[in-house]
């Protein structure tokens, strides 16, 4: 999770305003709520690093969000304190993973911590799958490849993974979705007529 969208957060509620954690795929924004009756929309949308408010329909089309993820409070949802928390724990087994290039107990013991609190967060479930698949590959590797309660359970709970995952709806990345979110200069400059900047 980007420092400025923290910063931004952690300030406003010094200030006495509620500011809250949003996700979309890959990115993360303010969000919060629009008392002055100034936007269309119920909630302003603040893309902190750019300085502009986003509306909800230009960050549903630019990362092809589903109107399900958006229900499920997968996406463009505004996050509890727990659920911007847990979501740090899930960054930490991603950061894990990045530093050691291996996914262990500790990513699992993350990924199930968090999602205790935030179930509907898709990388965390992303994470626990991988986790799962890597301590069988080593369970069967000590084993002798053989079935066991270890394998069973195993088995079990990644396919509770893979429901959960469905039932977040969420974004899956394709090479195309990548190269979309690179952004031409036209795509900024189609985004920049359709936000607010802020002063």
């Amino acid at each position: 999770m980007p420092f400025f969208t923290w910063a931004f957060k952690l300030y406003a509620e010094e200030l006495g305003a509620k500011a809250y954690i949003a996700h979309a795929p890959r990115h993360c924004f303010i969000m919060y709520k629009d008392e002055d009756n100034l936007f269309p929309e119920d909630w302003v949308n603040v893309e902190v690093t750019a300085q502009q408010y986003q509306p909800t329909w230009g960050i549903k089309e630019h990362f092809e969000i589903e109107d399900s993820a958006i229900i499920a409070k997968t996406y463009l949802s505004p996050l509890t304190d727990k659920e911007t928390v847990a979501c740090q724990l899930s960054d930490l087994a991603l950061a894990y993973y990045h530093k050691f290039s291996r996914y262990d107990e500790f990513t699992l013991r993350c990924v199930d911590a968090s999602l205790k609190y935030y179930p509907m967060n898709p990388n965390a479930i992303i994470t626990k799958g991988k986790s799962l698949d890597a301590l069988l590959q080593r369970h069967l590797k000590q084993n002798g490849h053989l079935r066991d309660e270890y394998t069973d359970e195993n088995d079990t709970q990644s396919k509770q993974c893979l429901q959960d995952l469905r039932a977040t709806h969420w974004t899956q990345e394709t090479e195309v979705l990548r190269s979309k979110w690179k952004q031409s200069p036209e795509d900024i400059e189609r985004i920049r007529k359709n936000v607010q900047i802020i002063k």
